[in-house]
């Protein structure tokens, strides 16, 4: 899947230079994606399912259901009325767990990769195709990960450097001290 996305992106980054070069850009980085300019773009921005929308949309279409059952149930039996409560009941639990499959599971993972981070798990990377928030989330994460362990290296670098550094100050203090012991005692005789 990396590699593949690699190609990808390897892909989309000359096209984006050709672009530059010509001077008509069809195409901008934002958010670390790769998206159109112009009314395209636009066009695409507002056609892409975000989690408000999903989430605008079942609620919108939960009420909907809920207001055609009730004006369908007008005037007719009781037990009618407790059908249509129940099919309104089944409803929205599905409509639950379809929020917890589309929000809560992939908060809680990506809350258990940031813990993994957290503790100090810098290895670790959630994959995800999501063009939603959530996977605006987890690329972000994955950048940081990636940023804290270069960070990390680099510390570790210079950390053996200053090491190595005073180790060889050490080792010239003692020579020093070696020098300056001979020269006292040359002194003395």
């Amino acid at each position: 899947v990396v590699g593949r996305r690699l190609t990808e992106h390897r892909g989309q980054e000359a096209r984006m230079r050709a672009e530059a070069e010509s001077g008509q850009r069809t195409l901008a980085l934002r958010r670390g994606h790769l998206v159109r300019t112009g009314w395209r773009g636009k066009l695409s921005d507002w056609t892409r399912p975000t989690l408000g929308r999903k989430l605008s949309l079942l609620t919108l279409g939960l009420a909907f259901g809920v207001q055609f059952l009730e004006s369908a149930t007008e005037g007719m039996p009781e037990w009618v009325h407790l059908a249509a409560f129940a099919v309104t009941a089944v409803v929205s639990l599905v409509a639950a767990a379809f929020i917890k499959r589309m929000l809560v599971a992939p908060v809680e993972q990506v809350l258990a990769f940031a813990n993994r981070m957290a503790a100090g798990d810098l290895s670790a990377r959630l994959e995800s195709d999501r063009s939603d928030e959530i996977g605006e989330l987890i690329r972000a994460l994955n950048q940081l990960s990636v940023n804290l362990r270069a960070a990390v290296t680099d510390v570790r670098h210079e950390v053996d450097g200053v090491q190595v550094a005073s180790g060889e100050i050490a080792g010239g203090n003692q020579d020093l001290s070696a020098r300056t012991e001979a020269q006292a005692s040359s002194l003395e005789e």
